[in-house]
């Protein structure tokens, strides 16, 4: 089976296709993502946790997708793609 088929399944089986979040983003590359990640990083907006290897966002980060940024920050994506 092809490992796109294998992904599917784990998607359906786990219920992420129904999560509001689903898909948001396909348009954008993994090299554009990892850049925003990057940045996000640096500017303090998000931690790594270096047991687990996750990301998680800092309180500064609801300000900057939800209030000053939250257009601006996918328009400069596009720079990087």
């Amino acid at each position: 089976m092809p490992d796109i088929m294998k992904k599917a399944q784990k998607i359906v089986r786990r219920g992420h296709h129904k999560l509001f979040a689903y898909a948001i983003g396909m348009e954008y590359s993994k090299q554009q993502w990892r850049h925003l990640a990057h940045q996000l990083l640096h500017r303090g907006f998000m931690t790594q946790d270096m047991e687990y290897g996750g990301l998680h966002l800092t309180p500064n980060a609801w300000e900057f997708f939800w209030v000053r940024y939250n257009a601006t920050c996918f328009k400069t994506l596009s720079k990087y793609g």
